[in-house]
Order: C-alpha cells, then structure tokens, then sequence
C-alpha cells in the first residue's frame, strides 16, 4: 500500500499533468478517488496513479514518462 510519501507524490503527479495538460483532469481525478477508494478499504496492493492512468487508457507510458512519471505499466 502507498505511503504518506507515494501519497504525496502521486498528488504533485497529477497536479503535473494537469499543468502540462498530459491527462484530461476529470481523468486524473477519478484516478486518484480510485486510489482513495482502494486505501479506505485497505485494498491491496494500492496501484500508483502512472499505473492506473495506463491501465485505463487514459494515457500511455511514454507519455507519462515525458514528465518523469515512475510508472510500471
């Protein structure tokens, strides 16, 4: 399960590609309630928002990896 440090990333991540328009925010945003969800449940393993982005199409590893994503998709 992410840390209090893979939380804090994954969030500056997002603001990141919302920033640099990389992923459309809506789909950033359900990705990290996805999380969210996944945490409060204490699902496991909890997945880092690169790789529910790729998971769903919303974006490919090359693109991620364009802003240093550290995504294992």
């Amino acid at each position: 399960m992410p840390g209090m440090e893979e939380r804090r990333e994954d969030l500056l991540f997002a603001a990141l590609l919302i920033r640099h328009a990389i992923v459309d925010p809506a789909r950033v945003i359900e990705c990290l309630d996805a999380q969210e969800t996944a945490l409060r449940t204490q699902s496991h393993p909890v997945p880092r928002l690169g790789d529910l982005l790729v998971r769903r199409g919303y974006a490919s590893s090359d693109k991620l990896g364009t802003i240093g994503a550290n995504s294992k998709a």
